[in-house]
């Protein structure tokens, strides 16, 4: 049973007329390795402290590490292990509640399971020693029997994407899923056709690749569709132009950035974003600037600049610059590192770094909300439900959204200066924003529903 929803009430104002404005980065160093390429990126709350954690691999240092967030812009380094990982991500395995940490090896062939025992000390357990040159991973429940699979994107194998569905007791079953794609760099796992189960994103990094999508159609039973982009080697998932279904992006190492606009029935549209780029690597898609539009962030390597691509509402992206400085950027993960409710970008390099960019808002065109917001927002302490209750002197009528993490609008509501609740058991578990629009003026509040 999903518990109450649990949030904070006070988090961003947007100011419309200052919308356009670009956003500005500010970048810190957080480590240089010895002798390795930082490669994977990833964040989580390893210590449980509320706040956002980073995990790093270098794979030529055989060396796991993560920095401690320990607020106030500070971060300490501790090691998780020494292991040659070249991907990694945080994600409670074990479903213990407390984040563990899960990681493959491109030299070993393998994949390994960090167990946290809740006080950040790590027992590594082999998963598989079959899967050959595992680059990057992703997990969640794809068969619907309550713990964890895993799928791996290969790299220079032959085996393309790999799945190891978990039969419990930390014993997988060995499935491949596709016979042609000689080398994947990019790994996902999201209901992308909206059917109630899970599928599978990956890539074919060829001349004749492109984005895979493996969709379920019967429990652990895939077929694949291919959206054709040639040497694409990252990609991401979101809800791009707002029209409730997913899109796709992609970094293509032989041309550059790209959205692919879903049409509704899983069939997508290739649309290049502007600028021209050397060899991209990795993108994500977020809302780097507030406004309530998801926007593109991406990485190219041969370049060595980070960029991101503002979205207008109406798909029509403007290109800015995070950085050109960091040379040959690989790793790249958006997060809220400071609590100032804007992304991050944090990035790893073959040149040994570790970067945050922290994201400093939109000059005037973001500011943090101070005042009470016209709005009293609570929760039924039995249904869980969210209810909105307009204060007494704003009589405007207003209109309420909740978007999940991918930018999906879940409910909307129009309501005539009265109160507003909203059945939080009809969602699934995890982040979303609750948008109220009244008066020409948009408050964002962003909620976890368990």
């Amino acid at each position: 049973m999903k518990k109450a929803a649990i949030f904070s009430l006070i988090l961003l104002y947007l100011i419309q007329s200052g919308l356009g404005q670009e956003v500005s980065f500010s970048g810190h160093l957080l480590y240089q390795s010895p002798v390795s390429r930082v490669f994977s990126v990833s964040t989580g709350d390893l210590d449980k402290d509320n706040n956002t954690d980073i995990l790093f691999t270098e794979p030529d240092h055989d060396l796991l590490q993560w920095f401690r967030n320990e607020t106030n812009n500070l971060f300490s380094l501790h090691e998780i292990g020494a292991y040659p990982a070249i991907g990694a991500i945080v994600v409670d395995f074990d479903l213990d509640q407390d984040m563990d940490v899960l990681a493959c090896s491109y030299t070993l062939n393998q994949v390994v399971f960090f167990e946290n025992d809740g006080s950040q000390v790590f027992t590594m357990h082999v998963i598989s020693a079959a899967v050959q040159h595992p680059l990057m991973l992703a997990c969640n429940d794809l068969d619907k029997d309550n713990d964890l699979d895993i799928v791996c994107a290969t790299q220079d194998a032959g085996t393309g994407m790999v799945l190891l569905r978990n039969e419990g007791n930390l014993n997988f079953t060995y499935l491949q899923l596709s016979a042609q794609s000689y080398s994947s760099t990019w790994a996902a796992i999201i209901d992308l056709d909206q059917d109630n189960d899970m599928d599978i994103l990956g890539n074919n990094f060829m001349a004749s690749g492109g984005l895979l999508w493996y969709e379920q159609t019967a429990p652990s039973t895939f077929t694949e569709h291919l959206v054709p982009y040639p040497w694409v080697h990252g990609g991401a998932a979101g809800d791009i132009d707002s029209d409730g279904d997913i899109d796709l992006a992609g970094a293509a190492c032989g041309s550059s950035f790209a959205w692919f606009e879903n049409n509704g029935t899983n069939t997508f549209t290739k649309h290049a974003l502007p600028g021209t780029s050397n060899c991209p690597v990795h993108v994500e898609i977020t809302d780097i600037n507030k406004d309530g539009h998801n926007d593109i962030a991406g990485v190219s390597w041969g370049s060595s600049k980070i960029y991101w691509w503002q979205n207008d509402g109406n798909e029509v992206f403007t290109m800015h610059l995070i950085c050109d400085t960091l040379v040959n950027p690989s790793g790249l993960c958006v997060a809220d590192l400071n609590h100032d409710s804007l992304p991050d970008v944090v990035a790893g390099s073959y040149s040994r770094k570790l970067d945050w960019f922290e994201n400093k808002g939109v000059g005037t065109g973001i500011t943090v909300q101070k005042d009470k917001l016209p709005f009293d927002i609570q929760r039924d302490p039995v249904t869980g439900d969210i209810i909105i209750n307009p204060e007494i002197n704003n009589s405007s009528p207003y209109e309420v959204q909740l978007v999940d993490a991918l930018g999906r609008i879940c409910f909307s509501a129009i309501s005539g200066a009265s109160r507003l609740n909203i059945h939080t058991k009809q969602f699934q578990p995890g982040i979303y924003l609750l948008r109220v629009l009244s008066s020409g003026k948009q408050y964002t509040v962003k909620l976890y529903l368990e």
